[in-house]
């Protein structure tokens, strides 16, 4: 039977064989991260970095002040809770999930950050999962950066925003046919909310206008042309008659393809009342022009040809020759 030092050398001896074991995994695990774009480092229960991957390094080379400061050796909870100023927040932010996944408390944790350079806005994506293993605990920490997708996304908030807040009423429809999105204005112009119509088909709408050749249309759209409708007389649901100039036209994503199509409507009620008065207005005037007793006739005096006359003068004119 073995003695208790002899049990003992064997349990330590076996321990450390795992650890050996354990430590070349994880040296393993670091070299095939390192053909990955992304930062990952392993750490312990108590948040230390026991390695990183080359991503990792060559950021902290970059960024950090020192390389000591989250490379091997230093503490992930210390260096956030070292964090001042207006970073301070998301800092403990990632402590607090770190210390939960630690705690078994959750599977994984992720939180997105800003982390500008000087001279650029950047935005990262951290995960922190648990390593599944029986012995210590060991956790697998991620930064990604996906600062391109967040300013894309970023760019469709604005875009977005400045769409809805338009006074024309923009909507946009997918290659079947089925409306995407409708603005604020839309709306109000067509009686209904978007709720009510995303997900409808917009196709029947250019069916019902017997002016418009529906094939043609989408035929010019999906060759990538603009297509200007007639002007549309429409009742807004108040009761108020209005005049809409729409277009439509392709929209296509990042790539160059052709996802769908777009319907933009003015308000173009005061142009049209402006040009139906000036036209009465000159109608008004040529009855005037043409039932006066005065002769008037107008012309251009560097050719000295007459160009217009009023009925009058040719009464005149035609009974001389008579």
């Amino acid at each position: 039977m073995p003695s208790s030092s002899e049990s003992g050398s064997s349990a330590a001896a076996d321990a450390s064989a795992r650890s050996s074991e354990r430590s070349a995994v994880e040296r393993d695990l670091i070299a095939a991260f390192d053909a990955l774009p992304a930062h990952i480092a392993i750490l312990d229960e108590t948040g230390a970095i026991l390695a990183v991957n080359r991503a990792w390094r060559k950021f902290s080379e970059e960024n950090g002040p020192l390389r000591t400061n989250v490379c091997e050796g230093a503490n992930y909870l210390a260096v956030c809770a070292a964090v001042t100023g207006p970073e301070a927040a998301q800092a403990a932010a990632v402590a607090e999930g770190m210390r939960d996944v630690i705690g078994g408390r959750r599977r994984e944790f992720t939180f997105e950050y800003a982390c500008d350079a000087p001279q650029q806005a950047r935005w990262f994506t951290t995960l922190v999962t648990r390593l599944a293993d029986e012995g210590p605990v060991r956790l697998l920490m991620l930064h990604e950066n996906n600062s391109v997708q967040h300013q894309r996304e970023q760019a469709r908030a604005i875009l977005a925003a400045i769409v809805d807040s338009s006074k024309d009423a923009i909507f946009s429809v997918d290659l079947d046919g089925k409306i995407t999105s409708w603005n604020r204005t839309a709306e109000l112009i067509y009686g209904r909310t978007a709720d009510e119509v995303i997900g409808t088909n917009f196709l029947p709408w250019l069916a019902a206008d017997q002016t418009t050749d529906l094939q043609s249309i989408l035929e010019r759209l999906r060759h990538s042309e603009t297509v200007q409708l007639p002007d549309l007389e429409w009742q807004k649901p108040v009761g108020e008659h209005i005049v809409l100039a729409i277009t439509l036209g392709p929209v296509h994503g990042g790539d160059g393809v052709l996802t769908g199509f777009a319907s933009i409507a003015r308000d173009v009620t005061a142009r049209f009342r402006a040009e139906a008065a000036t036209h009465a207005s000159e109608l008004k005037y040529r009855d005037l022009y043409d039932h006066s007793p005065d002769m008037y006739l107008s012309g251009y005096p560097a050719d000295q040809l007459i160009r217009d006359c009023n009925l009058t003068l040719r009464a005149l004119v035609t009974a001389g020759r008579n």
